[in-house]
């Protein structure tokens, strides 16, 4: 499985190596204009940098998510939506579609299921994407994500959006986001040296 490969520092430890705290983040950023879009996502990495439990490893884990080389394919991650809510007409869905109804399944299925899934990592996420974009990945391990995706807030969306590469911010949104967190955590650190 995705978390087994990537490492025990993969899981869940703190509130930034969760994938639901990137989600909110991209929520926020992808209802703003450019310059408000930037500061949230900033604002998310800084976070990773000053708490996250594998700083580096998760903004690795990030900055992949956030430009994917190879995002995996509707095909693919149609059949694994579908799997995981047993919905098999998902299978013919793909882009915002197939997003939308994943969100809409999660949040149907929560209150049977509440309490039972360890969160997701932003490690878990990743590694499941390049495992597929290498042709290594198995529909298991990306329908695994997918049906222990939070039924809170917008994690089960935002995760088939990154798994289709499509988040809809633009390159310079990243850019500038990435480059003002970059900004702020050396300037913290050169204030406490």
């Amino acid at each position: 499985a995705a978390t087994e490969e990537a490492g025990p520092d993969a899981s869940v430890q703190g509130p930034f190596d969760a994938f639901s705290a990137f989600a909110n983040a991209l929520a926020s950023a992808a209802s703003a204009p450019a310059a408000a879009a930037a500061a949230a996502l900033s604002e998310y990495l800084v976070g990773v940098a000053d708490e996250a439990t594998s700083a580096e490893d998760t903004l690795c884990a990030v900055l992949a998510l956030l430009g994917p080389s190879s995002p995996v394919p509707d095909k693919s991650l149609g059949a694994a939506v579908a799997e995981a809510f047993g919905e098999p007409q998902f299978a013919a869905l793909e882009g915002e579609a197939l997003a939308m109804a994943a969100l809409g399944c999660r949040r149907r299925a929560a209150t049977t299921d509440l309490g039972k899934r360890p969160p997701l990592s932003v490690m878990q996420v990743a590694d499941a994407m390049a495992k597929s974009a290498a042709g290594k990945g198995k529909v298991a391990e990306l329908v695994s994500l997918i049906a222990r995706s939070s039924a809170e807030g917008l994690e089960a969306l935002y995760l088939v959006k990154c798994l289709q590469g499509r988040l809809g911010l633009e390159t310079a949104v990243k850019h500038r986001a990435v480059a003002t967190a970059l900004a702020r955590t050396s300037a913290s650190r050169s204030m406490t040296t």
